[in-house]
């Protein structure tokens, strides 16, 4: 009861949150986030289970044929029925015609009702002659209307059985062409799985593409770290300067040039020209 109680306090939070939100809208947008959701869902489902969806949806349709086939069978069987009674009762209304005819030809040879007349074998007076004929005439009137109504009821009935029987024809058509669809998309779904398997259309799921994927992430990364060595011996270099002679700075900007060095600077010729004029 508590839970019951606890799902309908929510129920009634959700739509009137909905109602604040949206308005009167409320109910189309419910409907139309459940249409994309069915949609969205029926879109991702695999072809396997949809062919197998399909397979469902036919046995169904089978068992509604079956339904059309047994009313299609319970229409014959009342037309039938009806044909047989709409025989009888004409039947009937034949026997009361004749028999009808027969007593007024008897009746008219009573001379007016004057004299009795021999009608199947008897002596038979004008009165009863008239009082069977009246009874025969009510017969004939009586099942003239019932067979006219029966006829009626029977025409109703063999159209309807007729639409029944186009129907059920025209569903089975249906049915046999879905099966053969069903059936083709089966072998179609075999026939991808196969093709898929040949042509290894799964390889990104697979040990190969892993490993060249961890490849090229270990080759970048390694690049990155050979780049910051670089920069960082560059760095380096400039902190030597410090311990460097400035002799050997000009000895490696000559052999950078490659130049070959002087055998005699001229500070040194200055020194031996002035000891010259020193005498």
């Amino acid at each position: 009861m508590k839970f019951v109680t606890t799902t309908l306090w929510i129920s009634a939070a959700t739509c009137l949150l909905g109602w604040f939100l949206f308005g009167s809208e409320a109910t189309s947008v419910l409907e139309t986030s459940l249409a994309r959701t069915r949609d969205e869902v029926g879109s991702k489902l695999s072809h396997e289970f949809r062919v197998d969806q399909a397979e469902v949806q036919l046995k169904s349709a089978d068992e509604e044929i079956a339904r059309q086939e047994k009313r299609v069978a319970e229409l014959r069987v009342q037309c039938r029925e009806l044909s047989d009674e709409v025989g009888d009762l004409k039947a009937r209304v034949d026997s009361a015609e004749t028999q009808f005819v027969q007593l007024d030809e008897a009746l008219a040879r009573t001379g007016g009702g004057a004299r009795p007349v021999a009608y199947r074998s008897r002596l038979t007076p004008a009165a009863d002659l008239e009082n069977s004929l009246e009874r025969v005439a009510l017969t004939i009137t009586a099942s003239a209307s019932r067979l006219e109504a029966r006829n009626a009821v029977l025409e109703s009935q063999q159209a309807a059985l007729d639409t029944a029987e186009q129907m059920l024809h025209e569903i089975r058509s249906r049915r046999e062409r879905v099966a053969m669809a069903i059936e083709s998309s089966r072998i179609d779904l075999e026939s991808v799985r196969l093709l898929q398997s040949a042509n290894s259309e799964d390889v990104d799921a697979s040990s190969l593409a892993a490993a060249e994927a961890l490849a090229t992430e270990l080759a970048h990364e390694l690049s990155v770290e050979r780049e910051f060595m670089v920069i960082r011996d560059g760095a380096s270099r400039p902190a030597d300067l410090t311990t460097l002679s400035s002799k050997d700075a000009v000895a490696q900007v000559r052999n950078r040039l490659d130049r070959t060095p002087a055998l005699s600077s001229p500070v040194a010729k200055a020194e031996r020209t002035h000891s010259g004029f020193s005498r």
